[in-house]
Order: C-alpha cells, then sequence, then structure tokens
C-alpha cells in the first residue's frame, strides 16, 4: 500500500466569452456563422460555466488528503454523491442541445469530458467502499484524461471561432 496517493485535480475551464463580429455578403455564411455563434454563447457556454462550477468542487473535495478523507468518510461520500448527481444533471442537459454541424464535435466531446468526470467520481466513492487506493489511482489517470480532453475542447472552440471570425475572450 503506498501512503503518498493523492488525487488529482480537473484543470478549471475557464467560462469562454465569445464576442462576434459577424461581416459577410453571403446569407448562409452569415447564417451559419450566426447559428454558430448562438450556440457557443447561448448553449455552450452556460453549460461550459457548469463545468467549471463542478470542477471546482471535484478539486476542492481531492484536495484532502485520503487519509484525512477517511475520518470524515460519511462527508465525503455526501460531497462526492451531490456532486455525481449534479454531473449527471449537467451531462443530461448538454446530451439535449442541439449543435449545428462544426460544433458537433466539440459537443460530443463535452459529452465524453462529463462522461470521465463520472467515472473519476464513481472510482472516488469506490474508494470509500473498500479503501483500495487503485481506485485513487484509476480516478487520477481519469481526472489526467479529463484535463486532456478540456484543452482538447479549448483548441476545438478556437479553431471554429477563427473559421467563423468570431472573436473570444477568455477570462481572467
Amino acid at each position: 500500500m503506498r501512503n503518498k496517493a493523492k488525487w488529482c485535480s480537473l484543470l478549471l475551464l475557464g467560462p469562454v466569452l465569445l464576442l462576434g463580429s459577424l461581416t459577410s455578403s453571403a446569407c448562409s455564411v452569415n447564417q451559419e456563422r450566426q447559428q454558430v455563434y448562438d450556440f457557443l454563447t447561448k448553449k455552450l457556454t452556460p453549460i461550459m460555466e457548469e463545468i467549471n462550477g463542478l470542477t471546482a468542487r471535484y478539486n476542492e473535495i481531492t484536495q484532502i488528503p485520503p487519509l484525512v478523507a477517511l475520518t470524515k468518510e460519511e462527508e465525503m461520500l455526501s460531497l462526492l454523491h451531490d456532486l455525481r448527481y449534479d454531473t449527471e444533471t449537467v451531462k443530461i442537459k448538454i446530451v439535449g442541445i442541439a449543435a449545428p454541424q462544426p460544433c458537433r464535435e466539440v459537443r460530443d466531446k463535452m459529452i465524453q469530458l462529463l462522461e470521465l468526470m463520472l467515472q473519476a467520481q464513481d472510482k472516488s466513492i469506490a474508494y470509500f467502499d473498500d479503501y483500495d487506493i487503485n481506485n485513487l489511482e484509476q480516478a487520477n489517470k481519469l481526472a489526467r484524461e479529463a484535463s486532456e480532453l478540456i484543452t482538447e475542447i479549448a483548441d476545438d472552440i478556437y479553431d471554429i471561432c477563427q473559421e467563423y471570425d468570431i472573436e473570444y475572450k477568455y477570462p481572467k
């Protein structure tokens, strides 16, 4: 048994604020650009803000050393179960959102991100079921995969904004 096991925290993904500069003569291009802009600003950004809240809560939980967490097992399990419920709720929201063609891959990656977050939370919960440190190691691996996916999503959003000449700004 390793004594130095730690939880891995997800990188926080700041909500993307998108500002549009929509100028084009082609009506269909304008319409598609507007659909992309609306999806990113009106549908995706609120979901991203919710995910930021979920990752902040997970980070807060995982800052507690595992041995200390065991002394607060009931409280930790309650926090993790509440977090899991809220993560599932956000996943249901994004699954129900229709995305314009250029944004479907981003939406699908967001769903995949939430799946990874749920799996990491499940492994963290499993740690308290059997006190197996391997569950924490698996949770760490899943959290790292989620962090990598967050970066991919941010890059994809940047590429979409470049393609459609949409200005965006990440908040500080």
